[in-house]
């Protein structure tokens, strides 16, 4: 997020890929105040980042009612770690 230039330090704004994967990845609550801040004024600004924020939290609501109903006690044991690597690499 943060340029050394000239040795002052620039911020630059999140592009949507950037918001997107962070929001992918999960809690963005362990990322700086400066990172959160750029996150939440990106999602002030982007309808479509908004959105799919918006569509993670019903996939994510969905997926815990079907595992509840379907008795999904536990993942595949290193399913969590997989899913952070793919989306690492997007």
């Amino acid at each position: 997020m943060r340029s050394e230039e000239m040795g002052e330090t620039m911020i630059h704004p999140l592009n949507c890929r950037e918001v997107t994967t962070r929001l992918a990845l999960g809690d963005i609550e362990q990322y700086t105040w400066m990172d959160r801040f750029m996150i939440r004024f990106h999602l002030f600004i982007c309808w479509v980042c908004r959105k799919y924020e918006r569509q993670m939290k019903v996939i994510g609501l969905h997926f815990q009612r079907v595992a509840r109903q379907e008795g999904l006690k536990q993942a595949a044991p290193n399913f969590k770690e997989r899913l952070i690597t793919r989306l690492q690499h997007l």
